[in-house]
């Protein structure tokens, strides 16, 4: 029981250090910029999931590239 403890506790520590890390690469939340680029040409993005984006500040297609590895 123990080395399974020992190994769900270190899993649990991989994942933990994947989501800091993830969160580390994050965008950096932007003002409006003049032109934004068009969120809704992206396949699965329409009007609503755009207006989402923007809420978090992500208004370019470098910034939605960023959020993926």
């Amino acid at each position: 029981a123990t080395l399974a403890s020992a190994r769900a506790a270190e899993a649990l520590l991989d994942d933990v250090k994947a989501v800091a890390e993830s969160a580390m690469r994050a965008p950096v939340r932007k003002a409006k910029p003049a032109r934004p680029d068009d969120l809704k040409a992206i396949s699965g993005v329409g009007p609503k999931l755009e207006q989402v984006l923007n809420g978090f500040g992500i208004w370019t297609y470098g910034q939605v590239a960023a959020l993926v590895d």
